[in-house]
């Protein structure tokens, strides 16, 4: 009886491993040795940035602020700012006198001609005994040369004595902070279309745009999905040049189709879960694509639109429902459906992962272009399924051929 037992316990494990044979062992053999991870930490924005007519990606990272060119199509390939030559000490934690000091360096935007960093400082906050967010800054700086930027080299445009006319912060009952403000860009690949903006407020918000190292000027916003009836709100949180001018949007993610050599014929943006295109401000087209989950940023190849996914809402659950998802992009038109990578982005991004994304080369196909997203996940790694040695830059590249770490 012992025996009968034992057999069909294998016959049963036989069947299901051939039964889960095509999927499980496709996603092993996708899979590929990890570079050793060079950019690192919780990066908020791959910026595009042009110094002297030649084309950056900018983020805020491990050893503050990194760059590289745009094309240089390779691992290893990015530099530091060093820390002497922006506006501001790093943070850190004094335990002797249990005190914050410095600053973080929190997001990088541009324009066509700035540079521009975000950062906060943090207190204690006793009652909790937790740390909270206090005051934020935002600074600038028109760089001509990366080899010539000093600290002086910087502008301070919101200090601490103007700070909470912009950025405001609200304590919830679980003890977390959240943000009453935002802070986004076009970051458009050509640099006369980009520009930044803050959103001070998250209902009857004040909204500016951001000029050089000039005071930020108020500005009227009207969102494209106000617009379209696709949303009660009017939280702008994104935007894209599109025509002759800039929309906005009450969604995290949009873009366009707009190339380094050709302005854009779409734009695209994601309502949840799912996305929408249009050719014409203010109308959207009925073919839609669902990610399946919140969408958390958008890239266009010539070929796909690829979608990264998560939850940013304020849930103290550790779910993040991320992860990479694509589908085809035909003359502008996406997909009305989903469809597999070809590529291991499958295997290297999953549902814990909240993800950002950017082309450097939004002219070439999928398997042709250099790309980017960074990772990070909600909760720690035992309670989330992450882990931490992942959060940071990723890249694909034509002659490596997979997505690995940056």
């Amino acid at each position: 009886m012992k025996k009968r037992i034992f057999f069909t316990a294998v016959l049963s494990a036989t069947i299901f491993f051939a039964g889960c044979y095509n999927e499980v062992f496709y996603d092993i053999m996708q899979d590929v040795a990890p570079e050793d991870a060079t950019v690192s930490g919780n990066i908020s924005a791959i910026t595009r940035y042009t110094v002297s007519e030649t084309e950056y990606l900018v983020v805020n990272a491990d050893s503050g602020l990194r760059y590289k060119k745009a094309l240089d199509s390779g691992h290893g390939n990015w530099k530091t700012l060093d820390g002497d030559k922006l506006p501001f000490d790093f943070h850190s934690y004094d335990y002797f006198d249990a005190k914050h000091n410095g600053e973080q360096l929190i997001k990088i935007l541009a324009n066509e001609t700035t540079l521009y960093l975000v950062t906060v400082s943090y207190k204690n906050d006793d009652s909790e005994g937790i740390s909270a967010p206090t005051v934020v800054k935002l600074y600038g700086a028109e760089i001509s040369d990366w080899d010539a930027v000093e600290k002086a080299s910087w502008t301070k445009i919101i200090g601490e004595a103007e700070s909470s006319a912009y950025f405001n912060f609200a304590k919830s009952d679980t003890y977390y902070y959240t943000t009453l403000f935002g802070i986004f860009q076009t970051n458009a690949p050509q640099k006369e279309h980009r520009s930044a903006y803050i959103r001070a407020g998250n209902s009857n918000a004040t909204y500016y745009e951001l000029s050089g190292t000039s005071t930020p000027s108020a500005i009227d916003v009207k969102t494209q999905e106000v617009q379209n009836g696709k949303s009660s709100t009017n939280r702008a949180q994104s935007a894209v040049w599109f025509g002759d001018g800039v929309l906005f949007f009450n969604a995290t993610a949009s873009t366009t189709n707009e190339t380094y050599n050709e302005d854009a014929t779409y734009f695209y943006y994601a309502d949840g879960k799912t996305v929408y295109h249009s050719k014409k401000a203010g109308a959207v087209e009925n073919d839609t694509v669902n990610a399946d989950a919140a969408v958390s940023a958008l890239m266009t190849c010539a070929d796909a639109l690829i979608i990264g996914r998560g939850d940013f809402s304020t849930s103290s659950s550790t779910t993040s429902s991320g992860g990479l998802k694509k589908t085809s992009l035909k003359d502008g038109v996406p997909g009305t459906s989903l469809e597999d990578f070809k590529t291991n982005a499958k295997t290297k991004f999953n549902s814990y992962h909240i993800i950002s994304l950017l082309n450097a080369t939004p002219d070439k196909t999928e398997a042709e272009s250099d790309m980017y997203t960074s990772i990070t996940f909600r909760g720690t790694g035992s309670t989330s399924g992450g882990s931490a040695k992942n959060i940071g830059l990723w890249s694909y590249y034509p002659d490596r051929g997979n997505w690995n770490r940056e």
